[in-house]
């Protein structure tokens, strides 16, 4: 494998970069390479400002007021904290939605200028160059198509979210953008953005074009730029399924376990997407796909654990109906 101490996944929304940091962190422990997925809403990533719904407050407050160097100035010494914390650290650490993510997210809808912006991006390349990082960037030609797809994939309200986040900005209010159009032409020009950067940074990368959405070709595109190799067997379940399928309730929730040709999915719990894939760790024990949350299958019982996201705790017990 290329020597790095950081992995960046760059995207937009629904691009698919938390689904590749799982796939590069399950292929590193594979390989029996520590490594440390930051997943982006995790709580206590050592990149953000905020940890809580205090904290993410004060800092849209400051931004809404138009204070943007002094968060500015805040998120750099944070991203100073994490590279030299890394120096000493013997794993990789993958992060997704972090560097042109995450604050970025925030600046450019608040219409900060795009000149503080990129100055702030390029400050953020020079603190983590000792890192030796290695960025992946995911892209669409076709913007409509892509954003269309992740609003049906996610549900919901998905796409009222998406709209009314993108033009009720100050970004959005300026240029008076309105309806699916109006968040359509938010994220072009974020993506004009992003890619402008992109082009500028001399980070090692590799750019993926990934409408069309044939993973096998882009996880092997990525394989090979880190000169990594895949278990062939990584998604493959060790024992028979058959018997983890079926309704899963507790006194809150209610879930579905399904099966389809070799591979399990998950229905039904609030802070996972519809029909979601599980990927099998060993035995009994799954991971749930593009997310940090662990299920496993006991008897008539099943758990789900992993770390506290923004939105709150993810673990739950629930019984198997007969």
């Amino acid at each position: 494998m290329i020597d790095t101490k950081l992995v960046l996944i760059e995207g937009l929304p629904g691009s698919g970069k938390s689904t590749t940091a799982q796939f590069i962190s399950r292929c590193l422990s594979q390989s029996g390479i520590k490594n440390k997925w930051w997943y982006e809403e995790e709580k206590g990533h050592p990149v953000y400002l905020f940890n809580s719904e205090e904290s993410m407050q004060q800092t849209i407050d400051n931004l809404t007021k138009g204070n943007y160097e002094i968060i500015i100035k805040k998120a750099l010494e944070q991203w100073r904290v994490f590279s030299d914390s890394l120096q000493n650290m013997e794993e990789v650490v993958i992060v997704d939605s972090t560097f042109f993510g995450y604050l970025t997210w925030t600046l450019f809808p608040m219409n900060a200028p795009i000149e503080d912006i990129e100055k702030y991006l390029l400050e953020v390349e020079a603190i983590i160059r000792p890192c030796r990082p290695i960025l992946i960037y995911f892209y669409q030609s076709d913007l409509y198509t892509s954003l269309k797809k992740i609003c049906e994939r996610r549900g919901g309200n998905t796409a009222e979210q998406f709209i009314q986040n993108a033009n009720q900005s100050k970004y959005g209010k300026k240029r008076n953008l309105t309806g699916f159009d109006g968040m359509l032409s938010f994220w072009k020009d974020y993506r004009n953005f992003t890619d402008n950067m992109f082009a500028k940074i001399s980070t090692r990368k590799l750019s993926i074009e990934n409408s069309e959405g044939r993973w096998n070709e882009y996880l092997q595109q990525i394989v090979n730029f880190f000169e990594i190799t895949i278990n062939e067997k990584m998604n493959t379940p060790s024992i028979e399924i058959d018997h983890f399928v079926g309704i899963y309730n507790n006194d809150e929730t209610t879930c579905e376990i399904y099966r389809n040709g070799d591979v399990l999915y998950i229905d039904g719990i609030q802070q996972i997407w519809p029909n979601s894939k599980l990927l099998p760790r060993e035995g009994n024990k799954f991971e749930v796909e593009s997310l940090p949350i662990n299920i496993t299958f006991d008897l008539n019982k099943l758990f789900i654990t992993g770390p506290q996201l923004f939105d709150g705790k993810v673990e739950k017990m629930l019984m198997k109906q007969d």
